[in-house]
């Protein structure tokens, strides 16, 4: 019978490119996807016990990537400076980011 090692080592050999391709279609860099891949076995790992069949664990590490992957957008734009990177050329209220205004004028 495998370990659990063995077996975790199987897991990560056999999708962490799945994973890696997910993630960077999600956050389009290398190495926030890397952090990704990351994150996900790790979760992978402290859940192992609700690890599906083999059929079905890829589908499994992709909705733990995409959990994470939220995070991670979240993150990036937690210190993003709306205010320095607009464009719009109209007063930001900072609570939200900036739109550009109308027509009608709202």
């Amino acid at each position: 019978m495998a370990t659990k090692d063995s077996e975790f080592a199987r897991l990560v050999t056999a999708h962490r490119h799945a994973i890696f391709r997910y993630g960077l279609r999600r956050l389009a860099d290398n190495s926030a996807t890397e952090d990704l891949v990351a994150e996900t076995f790790i979760v992978a790992w402290r859940k192992w016990e609700q690890l599906p069949k083999r059929e079905e664990e890829l589908f499994w590490l992709y909705g733990i990537a995409d959990g994470s992957s939220q995070i991670f957008v979240v993150a990036r734009f937690a210190n993003y400076d709306f205010k320095a990177d607009c464009h719009w050329n109209v007063r930001c209220n900072m609570s939200r980011p900036c739109r550009p205004r109308t027509s009608r004028g709202s």
